[in-house]
C-alpha cells in the first residue's frame, strides 16, 4: 500500500465549495508500480489548479477542485493559513477557469491571471512592474468563467 502524507483542508466559496489538498511525494516499495505523482495527478484531472513550492513543478504542491457545480467565483484570501504565503514557484491550471494570483493578502496588491487550461513552469519569468511572481503570491482568486 502506498504512503503518502496528505493534508486536506476545506474552504467556503461563493455558492460552492472547493477542498484543498497539500501533497507531499509518496514513498514506495520495491514491489509497487512507482505511484502517480502530483504533477500527472493534476494535468489528468481537468478540475484541478495546483500550485508548486519549487519552479518545474518541483516540491511540495497544493491543490484544489472546482467541481461542476462551482457556480460563482472561489477565494483564498490569506495563503498563510496553508503555509503557502510567498512561496508558490509553478502553477498549473488545468481547469477552464481563470485564476488570479495576488501579490497581497485580501485579494490585494499587483495580479496575475492565468486563464485555464495553462502551465507556468517557472514564475521567475512572470514579471509584473520589474518584479517576478516566484514566491510573491498571497492569495488566489477562481472564476468560473470558461475562456
Amino acid at each position: 500500500m502506498r504512503k503518502s502524507r496528505i493534508a486536506t483542508l476545506a474552504v467556503a466559496a461563493a455558492a460552492a465549495t472547493m477542498a484543498v489538498t497539500v501533497v507531499t511525494a509518496p514513498t514506495a516499495s520495491a514491489a509497487m508500480a512507482p505511484p502517480r505523482s502530483p504533477v500527472d495527478v493534476c494535468r489528468m484531472d481537468r478540475n484541478l489548479f495546483c500550485v508548486w513550492w519549487d519552479i518545474n513543478f518541483g516540491g511540495s504542491s497544493l491543490s484544489a477542485s472546482v467541481n461542476s457545480s462551482f457556480t460563482g467565483w472561489g477565494y483564498y484570501t490569506d495563503l498563510r493559513q496553508f503555509g503557502w504565503n510567498d512561496a508558490i514557484s509553478s502553477v498549473s491550471n488545468n481547469t477552464n477557469y481563470g485564476l488570479t494570483l495576488f501579490q497581497d493578502i485580501n485579494m490585494g496588491g499587483m495580479t496575475l491571471t492565468i486563464q485555464g487550461p495553462m502551465q507556468l513552469a517557472d514564475l521567475t519569468r512572470q514579471v509584473n512592474g520589474g518584479t517576478t511572481w516566484n514566491d510573491l503570491a498571497s492569495s488566489i482568486k477562481v472564476y468560473n468563467k470558461p475562456w
